[in-house]
């Protein structure tokens, strides 16, 4: 009787342990975030409260480039309606993103030809939009400079203003993140400095003006765009004579860190800016370029994988630019590398037969996850 009680005290023992253990697991498990969506890159929430008591000037210096000319023109914006949906439960949503502007400057991406700067801009509008038309906003691009030039395919920029809450997202279009100065004013033939060491005129001119600038260079570097604008290198206000960094790719690294170096010096003048880098948007031609024959036909999202699992970024000129610096890197290369099904390809309504764009996106589509991503990271 007595080792019966014995084994019956044993058992509820047993029983009051084995419950403690998995009344700890849960516990563990919901502070993982197993039982609920927790959102891992969840943002200041002091910067996305309350937007109508900021005043905002986001900038995208997006310089964009790509080596083709033949890729038809993006209207300013989509005029379809698009649903934009949070991926993630814990993430603002993308209405948000009106709390702080962004200021465009892009190439396309402030360059001399539409390109994924401009795309990102586009999926911008729509995200704080809804896609729908809204007759409050104001087009501020004047206050910016951004008229139609005579002979101009469009303006340098543009600016729109939400009066509610006194937020401009602003675009402006550069093309390689250097200064641009006529050497002949008076001739509409002349040629340009391209100077290297010297940050856009406009970035200069406007910088206090913003409180998230975003910016990229890249597809544009190539000697056909240099001898189709005219531009002539120059370092010191002179004539680039040094053959290494007359090199391609070494005077566009020259200039990413110039002009990264110079907004780290900066940002001490203007606290409230927060500036970014965007890494380079991959291109996804197969057995080809975008002149000879390169496609993109996948219709097959993450056909090549769905993750990313280095520590690293896949463009090391950005993340090489920014390290040691104040200015983040908005990294979205490598995941932008797993979707070669998004671009264009041949869909474009204004598709030239044999020619595939997989340089620039759908939209909607991958900008509006670097948005999502940028707005993470504010």
């Amino acid at each position: 009787m007595r080792f019966g009680n014995i084994n019956g005290l044993r058992c509820k023992q047993l029983k009051l342990v084995v419950l403690a253990f998995f009344v700890v697991f849960l516990l563990w498990k919901w502070e993982k975030g197993t039982y609920y969506n927790a959102e891992v890159l969840q943002p200041d929430s002091l910067v996305l409260s309350q937007p109508g008591h900021l005043e905002t000037n986001s900038k995208f210096v997006d310089q964009h480039t790509s080596s083709e000319e033949d890729f038809p023109s993006a209207e300013p914006f989509p005029q379809s309606v698009v649903k934009v949906e949070k991926q993630v439960t814990g993430a603002p949503p993308p209405l948000s993103m009106i709390g702080y502007s962004v200021d465009v400057a892009d190439d396309n991406e402030i360059l001399p030809s539409e390109k994924k700067g401009r795309q990102m801009f586009q999926s911008m509008m729509c995200m704080v939009t809804g896609g729908k038309h809204r007759p409050d906003v104001q087009d501020v691009g004047a206050e910016y400079g951004f008229i139609l030039a005579p002979g101009a395919k469009r303006p340098d920029g543009w600016a729109y203003r939400f009066p509610s809450t006194n937020t401009t997202i602003l675009y402006h279009w550069s093309s390689t993140l250097c200064d641009l100065e006529p050497l002949n004013p008076s001739d509409r033939r002349t040629s340009y400095a391209m100077h290297l060491d010297r940050p856009p005129a406009f970035l200069k001119n406007n910088l206090h003006r913003f409180d998230v600038l975003v910016l990229n260079t890249g597809h544009h570097w190539n000697r056909g765009k240099l001898r189709a604008n005219k531009w002539e290198m120059y370092l010191g206000g002179a004539p680039n004579n040094d053959k290494n960094t007359a090199v391609i790719w070494k005077a566009k690294n020259f200039t990413i860190h110039s002009v990264v170096k110079w907004l780290d010096a900066q940002l001490p003048h203007h606290p409230q800016l927060k500036v970014f880098y965007r890494s380079i948007s991959p291109r996804h031609f197969f057995n080809g370029d975008w002149n000879t024959g390169g496609r993109c036909d996948n219709t097959n999202p993450l056909a090549k994988g769905s993750g990313i699992h280095l520590n690293h970024s896949e463009d090391a000129e950005a993340e090489g630019a920014v390290r040691g610096t104040r200015i983040k890197l908005l990294d979205i290369t490598g995941l932008s590398q797993l979707r070669d099904e998004g671009h264009i390809s041949r869909y474009s309504i204004k598709a030239t037969p044999g020619v595939q764009d997989c340089l620039h996106w759908c939209l909607p589509g991958v900008p509006d996850t670097w948005n999502e991503i940028l707005a993470a990271q504010i």
